[in-house]
């Protein structure tokens, strides 16, 4: 406890902590007091903007809570008066009240490109292959639910709370968005008992790098609370991991908010708040009753179970277009062929071969094409796409020639052709790395040793 009524002096280049010898305790407990107390010393504040009404959540097709951009007039906020503020209602659980923001939009709602209809047409078990599954799920719409947390870090430590707890889901030909929001931490448990029991319905969950943050980190809150895990039933398709496949190189990165806005058509209002201003915006209401960004973190929420959905459905569409000026198809036909579906990623190598992006591209599908086809035991196939490779590729002809003098060596026994590869390889405009260079050269001297043994006709 020194370091807090402590002075911190440097002896030497070393750093000391010295308590001040005539230090208050109870001025210690005082201080330590206010700093714990902080998220409850709001009574008395006022100032409680009520500006809210039903009217559309992000536009004509929603019915929820009216959610503009904040002006000024919302310091001071009670929690009592949150509710308000975001046209929230109070849900009841054992634990005591949460906040529940709700909101419903006709199916025919237009995010960005996509309806929200054009979901409960898509493939659900090519869906399920994209995310990383077999295939084999048998759901309909209405028992998956779309999941996105705001928190007020991006650890997965203790530390970090979970304050908004954003569920999506389609239900009586409708989609419906339910916002758990925490007005002070003393509600975490009630709003983590809500959200499980919501979720215990569903069959699958979507996230937008669930994997690595949304889920764990809601599986550790609910574990801290002694609640049951209502996550590990549920299949998760977390869109991140296609989207990386898809854009890989197309793109700047894979941040859902590149992504939306380069492949999605969906343009953020000003009303929006930067995903990154979100922790402080929420901390700043806890810790000072200022409520200025609160509306603004709740429309980004909402914003975002609509991006996953559309997400969804232009993943799925981009798989059935193959078209290579969007799509890396190089990168899903090889994720297709690591997940069994072998013909199709062979359809995305020859696309991509013909009218890839790049001679490099083109070039590394037609090799990738060759070798699915010399794993399937199609020599012939193969033969043909590495010989167009060694006569006109450039990065990846020395791969093709080394293919060529292996086929030739140990299949068609054409000692004289193997040599001819190795050499060409060796002598061509490539600079070859060591390992490379030493591999082909130690293949052609065997090579040659072997010539040698041969008996003269």
């Amino acid at each position: 406890m020194s370091f807090l009524c402590g002075t911190l002096h440097r002896d030497r280049g070393r750093s000391k902590r010295i308590c001040n010898e005539g230090a208050d305790l109870d001025d210690l407990r005082q201080r330590l007091s206010r700093i714990l107390d902080a998220p409850r010393n709001l009574n008395g504040r006022e100032g409680v903007e009520q500006g809210t009404s039903r009217g559309a959540a992000l536009g004509s097709g929603a019915s929820g809570p009216w959610v503009e951009q904040d002006a000024g007039g919302v310091k001071g906020v009670l929690p009592s008066e949150v509710a308000a503020l975001l046209g929230a209602e109070e849900a009841q659980t054992p634990f005591g009240p949460c906040l529940e923001v709700r909101a419903s939009y006709r199916v025919e709602y237009r995010h960005g490109l996509h309806r929200l209809c054009d979901f409960l047409s898509l493939d659900l078990r090519k869906l399920d292959r994209l995310c990383g599954g077999v295939g084999q799920v048998h759901v309909s719409p209405e028992e998956i639910l779309f999941l996105d947390l705001e928190t007020t870090g991006l650890s997965l430590g203790v530390g970090t709370w979970v304050f908004l707890v954003g569920l999506g889901f389609f239900e009586k030909g409708k989609y419906h968005t339910r916002q758990l929001f925490l007005r002070n931490f003393e509600e975490e448990r009630a709003l983590l008992y809500r959200a499980s029991r919501m979720m215990e319905r569903f069959r699958i969950v979507v996230t937008f790098n669930g994997k690595r943050f949304d889920l764990p980190l809601l599986e550790a809150r609910l574990a801290l609370h002694g609640q049951d895990d209502c996550i590990s039933s549920l299949t998760h398709w977390d869109l991140l991991h296609p989207a990386k496949r898809l854009w890989k190189g197309r793109l700047e990165d894979c941040r859902l908010d590149t992504v939306e806005g380069a492949r999605l058509g969906v343009c953020r209002e000003e009303r929006d708040i930067r995903g990154e201003r979100i922790p402080e915006g929420y901390l700043r209401f806890i810790h000072s009753g200022d409520a200025s960004f609160l509306r603004r973190i709740v429309h980004h929420n909402a914003a975002d179970l609509l991006t996953l959905l559309v997400l969804a459905v232009h993943v799925h569409k981009c798989c059935e277009d193959l078209d290579p000026r969007e799509t890396n198809l190089v990168s899903l036909g090889q994720y297709l062929e690591r997940t069994g579906s072998h013909e199709e990623g062979v359809k995305c190598y020859r696309i991509a071969s013909q009218r890839g992006l790049g001679q490099h591209e083109r070039e590394r599908a037609l090799f990738l094409l060759a070798q699915r086809r010399k794993r399937e035991g199609r020599a012939e196939e193969a033969l043909a796409a590495w010989e167009m490779l060694a006569k006109e590729g450039v990065a990846w002809g020395v791969a093709a020639c080394e293919e060529l003098a292996k086929h030739h060596e140990h299949r068609s026994k054409d000692l004289a052709k193997a040599v001819y590869y190795v050499e060409k390889a060796l002598g061509g405009d490539i600079f070859l790395e060591g390992p490379m260079r030493l591999k082909l050269e130690k293949r052609l001297s065997r090579l040659r040793k072997k010539v040698g043994k041969i008996p003269c006709k």
